[in-house]
């Protein structure tokens, strides 16, 4: 019976870890990502010719902090549950709602920033992968939005929540993904650009999940498949030509102006 019942709980203590692992190496990404423009600003930016963390607009800066606050909440929250204080877990859901709409808020104020600095400018029309950009980060807002809303929502059906929550941050990885492809490229100019790296490594994680699923069911969970087509979907959009349409592309424009 003690045999059968330690057993019994090695699917759930491994659940739990999978989680908490995937929480980890998102936040490695993300750190990776932005360490030389943001996290090593500090100790990179002069080596590599990057701006000055003092030089940046504070909106850009507290977007930075704010998405930071989001993947440490992210890991605290999957390692409470991992460690079984649920108690503690539900305690700080409540502040981790209030940071998801902030970081759907400042994430699109910062898009709109940055945006409306290269209409200025006039990158947004000198540059093309400019309005590729911003295209793709309103739409990754409102797949965040929808999937962190979602988990929210669902929060009593906890393995619908706990694979919401982790693709809903998926959902906002393309821009640390996209980076450690550029600092790649650019550290190692033999292997020459890899334009869609980025991608494959936002990929990794949808298919660490769907992989994590298949093993403990043989199928898809439900949130793991339509959240992840969500994303793939997300995806498609954002590298499709629909930016440098007219209708688009002046949409774009209004919104950023």
């Amino acid at each position: 019976m003690v045999s059968t019942a330690m057993d019994s709980t090695r699917p759930a203590s491994r659940d739990r870890g999978f989680y908490f692992g995937m929480a980890a190496a998102m936040s490695l990404a993300v750190f990776l990502g932005f360490g030389p423009s943001f996290y090593l600003n500090g100790f990179l930016a002069e080596r590599l010719g990057l701006q000055p963390l003092q030089a940046l607009p504070p909106l850009i800066i507290v977007h930075g902090l704010v998405f930071t606050s989001w993947m440490i909440v992210l890991m605290v929250q999957t390692g409470l549950v991992a460690q079984g204080r649920v108690s503690w877990h539900r305690r700080l859901g409540v502040a981790g709602a209030a940071l998801a709409a902030l970081v759907f808020a400042l994430g699109t104020a910062a898009n709109i920033a940055s945006g409306h600095k290269a209409l200025i400018s006039g990158d947004f029309d000198r540059l093309p992968f400019i309005p590729f950009a911003v295209f793709g980060g309103f739409v990754s807002l409102v797949v965040f939005a929808l999937l962190a809303g979602s988990a929210i929502y669902l929060r009593r059906r906890l393995e619908t929540h706990k694979r919401l929550m982790l693709l809903a941050t998926i959902a906002l990885l393309g821009a640390a993904t996209g980076r450690i492809a550029v600092t790649l490229g650019t550290a190692v100019p033999a292997i020459g650009p890899l334009p869609f790296l980025g991608l494959v490594l936002n990929d990794v994680f949808l298919l660490a999940l769907a992989v994590h699923d298949w093993r403990a069911a043989k199928r898809l969970h439900p949130a793991t498949r339509y959240g992840g087509l969500a994303i793939l979907l997300m995806q498609a959009l954002g590298n499709s030509p629909l930016p440098n349409t007219p209708a688009v592309n002046q949409l774009l424009r209004w919104l950023v102006a």
